[in-house]
């Protein structure tokens, strides 16, 4: 069974109770297609979280003090290891940025799926129209549950894409 392993990008300043029953929404879809017809490893976690919750979550797992430094290069490891993106825009901060920045231009070249929320555009100009130097998909959404054909069809997209890969590396 193909393992893909999946960083989430979420918001966490500014985000109230609306964005983040979004963002658990759009987590638990992902795993709702776990073992259906891969396994499915969320790097990042499985909880939506807010500007202080995720801290407390980062110590909790890595089992050391949040600071920005630390905590950065931990992302940075996640996205090393990650085989695909999403990036959940209900409010995009200078770490959603960051993090694709550091996917793109480190080499790693991860696809990314942005879920955007309509009336909520991103308005970074570094994050739009990525579709033209990467992998990148843009899907505009009005209710959180016209999301699951969009994440089934690109996780079923790095899916065959891993395949690919691993069918090149034996031959």
């Amino acid at each position: 069974m193909t393992a893909l392993n999946l960083f989430i990008r979420q918001p966490y300043t500014k985000v109230e109770e609306a964005e983040l029953a979004i963002v658990q929404s759009v987590l638990d879809t992902v795993m709702a297609q776990n073992q259906n017809p891969y396994r499915i490893n969320v790097l990042t976690g499985h909880q939506a979280y807010d500007q202080d919750s995720y801290k407390v979550a980062y110590e909790q797992q890595s089992g050391k003090p949040f600071n920005p430094t630390e905590f950065r290069l931990t992302r940075q490891a996640q996205i090393d290891n990650c085989d695909a993106m999403i990036i959940v825009n209900t409010g995009i901060s200078e770490g959603t940025s960051f993090e694709v920045g550091y996917n793109i231009f480190s080499g790693k070249m991860a696809p990314m799926l942005f879920l955007v929320k309509q009336n909520n555009p991103i308005q970074t100009a570094f994050l739009q129209e990525l579709d033209e130097i990467s992998d990148a998909t843009y899907v505009s959404f009005d209710h959180v549950d016209k999301v699951e054909a969009p994440i089934r069809l690109f996780l079923s997209h790095i899916a065959g894409l891993k395949s690919d890969s691993a069918i090149s590396a034996v031959g």
